[in-house]
């Protein structure tokens, strides 16, 4: 589940559908095992980005 929320936010980044990004990849983030810190440490990553373009570009 969290390797198909990952692929998704991807591919609406790539379409520049922020919002719906940066859902799917909250989504990745709360499916995926704690332990593996490097892959959620990129995702979380990822998240802060994009919300931080949601920000600048809230349109």
């Amino acid at each position: 589940m969290a390797d198909e929320a990952y692929r998704a936010g991807c591919a609406a980044l790539a379409k520049e559908k922020l919002i719906e990004g940066l859902h799917s990849l909250s989504i990745s983030l709360s499916k995926s095992p704690p332990d593996k810190t490097s892959p959620v440490a990129n995702l979380q990553s990822l998240i802060s980005l994009t919300s931080g373009q949601i920000q600048k570009f809230p349109g």
